[in-house]
């Protein structure tokens, strides 16, 4: 599965925090090491005299997305490997396939698919009309293929950055923002109720979001769906952050919500962006 950060995304929050009250971070504690399980947030701390509680989560944009990211490179790197040299150098390529079509294929039944694959794209590459550079030509054709139990299309564009290359597209259905939608609220709600105990301690309680996709995934969807899901919910964190990790050396953190200021508040204000060097973090949780 693709790698969460969950001590640096609470150590990132936490310092933006410590820069807004002016004070620094006491009294660290770990209340799921302690098995404090009716509020087993990840970390608790003083920052001044008020006391804040953390827990974090990663999202998808839909149902099995991390494990998308970690199994996408084994299942079509190899294609796009044995492609090298076989495809006309003028242009670039995109397989197009539905997302997460390939997740459960593994072994022999993998190998077959990737070889059917390799073949048709080597067979059918140089007689595809060219659409312009990232526009496919409309409507898209897609192909059932022998031995890969899903339709597949291939698109040739003029020349751009991967002349005679292939890449692969992992298309979302039309109801992907539904979708995520219905996975934020599946994290908030599973997070809520322990963030909810902590503020009967008198607690600030902080929920942290953080996010690994590049491609359907950006800030502006996210808030959307939060202040969607906020709607239909009466207990609720007094702070909500996203941190983008998706760029390894260059970590992205925004507010989306603090006490009755929504994200189109804090941007509008200039208060809800941060851009994070993730090698200065400390992992507070060990995780």
């Amino acid at each position: 599965m693709a790698r969460t950060h969950e001590g640096k995304a609470c150590d990132a929050v936490i310092r933006r925090i410590e820069a807004r009250e002016g004070h620094s971070r006491s009294d660290l504690t770990f209340p799921e090491k302690k098995q404090d399980w009716a509020a087993a947030v990840e970390v608790t701390c003083r920052i001044g005299d008020q006391l804040f509680a953390f827990e974090h989560t990663t999202i998808e944009p839909f149902e099995r997305h991390l494990e998308l990211e970690a199994k996408a490179s084994a299942h079509f790197q190899p294609i796009q490997d044995r492609l090298a040299g076989r495809l006309p150098a003028s242009e670039q390529f995109e397989l197009l396939v539905p997302v997460t079509a390939s997740l459960d294929l593994k072994g022999r039944e993998l190998r077959k698919a990737q070889n059917a694959i390799v073949e048709w794209v080597a067979a059918t590459a140089s007689s595809l009309p060219i659409a312009p550079l990232g526009r496919y030509v409309t409507p898209i054709q897609y192909t059932t293929l022998p031995d890969v139990p899903f339709d597949v299309a291939l698109a040739r564009m003029a020349d751009g950055v991967w002349p005679g290359k292939l890449r692969v597209a992992h298309l979302v259905s039309d109801d992907r923002e539904e979708k995520r939608f219905e996975r934020i609220r599946k994290a908030y709600d599973d997070k809520s109720g322990k963030l909810a105990a902590w503020r009967q301690r008198g607690a600030r309680s902080v929920l942290i979001l953080e996010e690994q996709d590049i491609q359907t995934t950006n800030h502006f969807l996210v808030a959307d769906a939060v202040q969607k899901v906020e709607g239909l919910v009466a207990d609720k964190p007094d702070e909500i952050y996203l941190l983008s990790t998706v760029i390894e050396n260059s970590w992205t953190l925004w507010a989306l919500r603090v006490g009755d200021c929504v994200y189109d508040d804090l941007s509008i204000s200039g208060d809800s962006l941060s851009q994070i060097d993730p090698t200065g973090l400390v992992n507070v949780t060990g995780r």
